[in-house]
């Protein structure tokens, strides 16, 4: 059997073929990713591919893309020093130089900013955190500041002028006001109030003179000095602090009112005068509300209020004075809403009082005392609101009272002859259709002005009301047309129209000369122009030719002739036709009867024309007699639905004059009864014009009568 060996040749061979593929993926991956300029990523398979054949090729690779990476971490180092990032800047150079160490320029970097995160770290300890150590004033410690402000020593820049007095001296101080100034914290006594309240002061006073320092040191001639307080840093904190110390002082203001009052009410309650005390009491609180003795107090005369009330409603109930005692009881509850006692007796009370009133308006009612009646009911429902029965026997008396107060206004005519119709046809020379007319839109009128009107009843009142007719027995109509003298008018006409060249055409022909002489001069020196002048001859050309333009524009315009108008006067007749007409309406009530008139005028001009003078004729167009008819209609309606609002008004007036002859005549139940009426009437048909002095009066004299207050008993049920 043949041996076969191996042949070393071959073998070498083989060897360094796969030494020579080993890391060629990786480089090739590396060469791709540089291209796309993800560097990182690059630098990392070139470092694999180093890693398995640590040749020259793959080496220089590697060097060229850590340099790329190092160098995107330096700038990024260089951005974070300049935002005072230090500490971040530092990171990113060390970084940098594990991807290069060497570089030069990435060390100075890194060994700069190392040697000022050394020197902010001695200011730290130099200035003590914002605190001035030994004797660093002035200049030396504007200095320090400001270098410490540069190299990132505190966070925030407002901190950085003169920051350690700033910091410890104000902010210690201010922050400690603000703790004694807390609304929970504020001191009753005023003697301690007016020293916070300086505290304050100071505080602001001192403050306000640093700024002021701070803004001469600003013009020194110290360049660091100056520019450290030209920030203006003091001078921000005390405007920044304005506001804080208007607050507190309004705070301070609110709290010395609160301890005046409650100093007044002490004296008051002294004195016995409760409701004072509870008023300067409660003021108290208002203002100061962490007033603990001032709670205490108010608590206190409220309990006295309400049991000194409570036992004189006692007193009051023993004595058959009920209305008085729930009077009492109103104000002990008012006092103190938790007393059980004056509940009580209260609700007891109401009870008792409003069948007594109940009983009382019976036997009104059953006497036809139908006023006296409806007030008895209504203060009995008032203190039963839930009882049923009494809002019935209320409403009830009501509708009756409604029926004896309302009244039907019907507007009757007497005017259905025809033979009068006749007559009135040629006493006004018009048609008798027209008479009709006018006779049926008056009567039309007056009725809707009357079912309209709040102030009269409506014709759908309640069966029983008073039913009151007014009458039309008769119409009248006058009617006048006079011509005054004839008068003259100035009228101004077109004379003449001439056509004349314009006045400033010879010289726009002369400045357009002048023009094209410049224009051509201009183009003979911009021919022989150098280069270094050419553009500016160019643009003197383009100027002037600019300027020739517009002139020749304006020649054009002024070659047309102006037209010049020549304007005449002329005098021309005129006569005024005045029209005057009048409607009247005799109306019939109660045995009376009286005119209603209403009246209507114009005025026309009469002109005959001047045509060769441009004056228009203006023919007679005056106001005819049915034309006059139509029109004073609707107004002689409207004029007799206001006559019949007055005469409600008048039976109002008749009421309250009726209700003071039974009050001389000491009739006081007859008089509550025409008062009641008058009261009633007036809520139906409120008087426009912001109050209704008849009815204050008559509901002064009801409660003088009965000890009820008739309107305000009537607020107080609607709003229950």
């Amino acid at each position: 059997m043949t041996t076969l060996r191996p042949s070393w040749p071959c073998l070498l061979a083989a060897l360094l073929a796969l030494a020579g593929c080993a890391g060629r993926s990786e480089f090739r991956k590396g060469r791709e990713l540089l291209a796309r300029g993800e560097h990182r990523q690059a630098y990392y398979q070139f470092w694999e591919a180093a890693k398995e054949r640590p040749c020259a090729e793959y080496l220089s690779a590697l060097t060229a893309a850590g340099s790329l990476v190092a160098e995107t971490e330096r700038l990024a180092g260089l951005r974070l020093e300049r935002r005072g990032d230090l500490d971040g800047a530092l990171d990113r150079l060390a970084l940098a130089l594990e991807y290069l160490p060497g570089s030069p320029g990435i060390q100075e970097d890194h060994a700069r900013i190392w040697g000022r995160i050394v020197r902010r770290e001695a200011l730290r300890q130099s200035l003590g955190g914002g605190e001035p150590q030994g004797s660093l004033e002035g200049p030396e410690l504007f200095r320090r500041a400001l270098e410490a402000t540069e190299l990132g020593a505190w966070e925030a820049p407002a901190e950085h002028a003169l920051a350690g007095a700033l910091r410890v001296r104000f902010e210690e101080l201010f922050e400690r006001l603000r703790r004694e100034t807390e609304l929970e914290a504020l001191p009753s006594d005023v003697v301690e109030i007016a020293r916070l309240r300086d505290c304050w002061e100071e505080a602001m006073a001192e403050l306000e003179a640093l700024a002021a320092l701070e803004e001469e040191t600003a013009f020194t001639a110290e360049p660091v000095s100056a520019c450290l307080a030209g920030g203006g840093e003091l001078r921000r904190a005390y405007l920044d602090r304005l506001g804080e110390v208007e607050g507190a002082a309004e705070l301070l203001d609110r709290a010395e009112e609160g301890a005046r009052r409650f100093a007044q009410g002490l004296e008051e309650e002294s004195r016995g005068d409760l409701d004072r005390a509870r008023e300067s009491f409660h003021r108290a609180v208002l203002a100061h509300p962490s007033h603990i003795e001032a709670h205490s107090a108010r608590r206190r005369v409220l309990a006295r209020i309400s049991n000194e009330a409570y036992h004189d409603a006692v007193s009051r109930a023993r004595h058959g004075d009920a209305r008085a005692a729930l009077v009492l009881l109103d104000r002990a509850l008012g006092a103190s809403p938790a007393h059980v006692e004056a509940g009580d007796l209260r609700r007891s009370l109401a009870r008792e009082l409003s069948v007594r009133f109940a009983l009382e308006s019976r036997r009104l009612e059953d006497a036809g005392l139908l006023g006296g009646a409806l007030v008895r009911a209504l203060e009995a429902r008032l203190e039963q609101p839930e009882d049923q029965s009494l809002a019935k026997a209320a409403l009830r008396l009501e509708q009756a009272i409604q029926r004896r107060a309302s009244l039907r206004w019907r507007i009757a005519s007497r005017l259905d002859r025809s033979e009068d119709r006749r007559l009135r046809r040629d006493l006004w020379a018009v048609r008798e259709e027209a008479v009709l007319a006018f006779e049926a839109q008056a009567l039309k009128t007056a009725s809707e002005r009357l079912i309209a009107s709040q102030a009269v009843r409506q014709p759908d009142s309640p069966e029983g009301s008073v039913l009151v007719e007014v009458t039309v027995d008769d119409f009248d109509f006058a009617f006048l047309q006079s011509r005054s003298a004839h008068g003259a008018e100035e009228a101004r006409f077109v004379q003449g129209l001439e056509l004349r060249p314009q006045r400033s055409l010879p010289a726009l022909v002369q400045r357009a000369t002048d023009l094209r002489l410049a224009l051509d001069e201009a183009l003979r020196l911009e021919a022989k122009a150098p280069s270094s002048r050419k553009e500016m001859a160019l643009e003197e050309v383009r100027l002037l030719r600019l300027r020739l333009e517009q002139t020749e524009q304006l020649v054009e315009a002024a070659s047309r002739p102006e037209p010049i108008v020549s304007w005449g006067t002329t005098r021309f007749p005129t006569q005024e036709v005045v029209t005057q007409a009048e409607a009247a309406a005799r109306l019939r009530h109660a045995g009376s009867s009286w005119w209603v008139t209403v009246r209507l005028e114009e005025r026309d001009r009469i002109v005959e024309g001047d045509p060769g003078h441009s004056v228009a004729p203006d023919a007679l167009d005056a106001l005819s007699r049915g034309e006059a008819l139509r029109r004073l209609a609707p107004l002689l309606g409207e004029a007799i639905a206001a006559e019949i609002e007055r005469k409600q008004e008048g039976r109002d007036e008749d009421l309250y004059r009726e209700a003071l002859g039974h009050i001389e005549a000491h009739s006081f139940d007859l008089a509550t009864e025409s008062l009641v009426q008058l009261l009633f009437a007036r809520r139906r048909a409120p008087v426009h014009g912001g109050g209704d002095p008849l009815a204050t009066e008559a509901a002064r004299r009801l409660k003088g009568l009965t000890g009820c207050d008739l309107p305000a008993l009537w607020a107080q049920l609607s709003s229950r």
